[in-house]
């Protein structure tokens, strides 16, 4: 079994954008591509080769509340959860876009993925990176029998 990878970016956790366009092309935006480039980067001498099958994402990003508020504003934010943009779906696909052809072949094998944004002291993006577990093994984790293959007909045909 792989360990699970962990990495920090730092900086604060970008979400893709919407790509740009110069005419009939479109193009990641810049902000976006340095975030993706940076993820593979720190991601790169974890993964000699990308990982096969079922992969399990955990995103935590993390937000320095504006310096706009007061001070007894942002001391109450921290830890808090962040609601703001960018969307958690947002920073996940730049995330995945990152560790494309690095950490998997293609984010197509994420098949399950946490991501959480919360306000704190330090702007930066964890992300963990593993193998999923079978989805016969969710099953008898939750006590419920595994799916065995069994017969097509079942008690609910009609």
């Amino acid at each position: 079994m792989i360990e699970p990878v962990l990495l920090t970016i730092p900086g604060r956790p970008v979400g893709k954008q919407r790509a740009g366009r110069n005419g009939r092309h479109s193009y990641t935006l810049p902000e976006t591509k340095a975030f993706q480039d940076a993820v593979g980067m720190l991601a790169r001498p974890h993964f000699p080769q990308p990982m096969e099958g079922p992969v399990r994402l955990t995103i935590i990003a993390t937000f320095k509340p504006p310096e706009s508020w007061t001070k007894a504003r942002r001391a109450a934010a921290i830890g808090q959860a962040h609601t703001s943009t960018p969307d958690g779906d947002n920073v996940a696909k730049a995330v995945q876009d990152g560790l494309n052809r690095v950490a998997w072949r293609d984010d197509r094998q994420v098949s399950r993925l946490d991501v959480r944004k919360y306000w704190g002291h330090v702007e930066c993006t964890v992300v963990t990176i593993e193998p999923d577990v079978l989805f016969s093994e969710h099953f008898t984790l939750a006590g419920s029998p595994p799916y065995d293959g069994g017969d097509e007909t079942d008690e609910f045909s009609t």
